[in-house]
């Protein structure tokens, strides 16, 4: 299923906020951020510049909002090495999915490293 259209459009306002505030702190380093939505799933995708031996642009997602219709709330999740989406277990679920990219901001234990 979809997000409901006014879901959508709130979410995507606040996230391109979002990703324009990080790209400016990381303009430095030619680091951008952006998101995609599929169904009730955000995901939070960082581009890196090219590295040695990977030619061009890396994408790499770090972290990803999924709303439950049945709980009305939203989770948030970060990926492993292997691409694997993992419940972040200090962070509730959430009315609001603004509350969850602040925590996904502040992550006090790194689980989402640099990647945010």
């Amino acid at each position: 299923m979809s997000l409901p259209v006014i879901d959508r459009i709130r979410v995507e306002q606040t996230l391109n906020a979002y990703c324009r505030e990080k790209d400016m702190q990381r303009a430095a380093v030619g680091i951008k951020h952006r998101f995609r939505i599929r169904g009730d799933s955000v995901t939070l995708i960082r581009t890196e510049p090219g590295l040695p031996g990977f030619p061009g642009p890396v994408d790499i997602p770090y972290g990803q909002l999924r709303y439950s219709r049945s709980a009305r709330r939203w989770m948030l999740y970060s990926s492993d090495r292997n691409g694997k989406w993992h419940f972040y277990i200090l962070s509730e679920p959430a009315l609001d999915f603004k509350n969850l990219i602040r925590d996904l901001d502040e992550d006090p234990i790194g689980v989402f490293g640099s990647r945010g």
